[in-house]
């Protein structure tokens, strides 16, 4: 793995010097990627995260060389199982931050860049009992701060 990694690494690092470098103002973004949700708690019911599919939106400014800042909008899709034949559940998270990012690789082709956000979530969770052909239904929602560390790279085909 070690191995395969610093391949990658210095592939990247060579592809990158072989570009020109890329001046823009602003920028969006849509892309694909995962989410690990934790809820701290003092209870020893489990360990209290959870796996997300997320896509994701960002509309990203220029303010200084290599630095940016924008806003990010993020809907989280849980992996979620249904509990027997009759139940449902479906779980997802829209979350709205504020982001900061450093572009440590800004090329023409490709950029990497790593950066915070912080901003507002909302966990939706439903689940449905199929019960006797009665359907019930039971919905929970949360609001809550949300705190983002990323690291993205961009490759750009146009």
């Amino acid at each position: 793995m070690k191995k395969s990694l610093l391949a990658l690494f210095a592939f990247n690092s060579v592809f990158a010097l072989a570009q020109e470098d890329f001046s823009y103002k602003a920028q969006i973004d849509l892309g694909v990627g995962a989410t690990i949700f934790s809820v701290p708690n003092s209870l020893d019911i489990g360990d209290g995260a959870a796996f997300a599919t997320a896509i994701k939106l960002d509309a990203t400014f220029e303010v200084k060389k290599h630095f940016s800042i924008g806003l990010g909008l993020t809907q989280n899709f849980y992996a979620t199982e249904k509990d027997t034949f009759d139940t449902f559940v479906e779980a997802r998270s829209p979350v709205i931050l504020f982001l900061a990012n450093y572009h440590l690789i800004d090329k023409k082709k490709m950029n990497f860049c790593i950066g915070s956000g912080l901003g507002v979530n909302a966990l939706n969770y439903t689940r449905k009992v199929l019960y006797d052909s009665i359907v019930s239904v039971a919905k929970v929602h949360t609001e809550g701060h949300a705190f983002l560390l990323n690291a993205q790279f961009r490759y750009y085909f146009t």
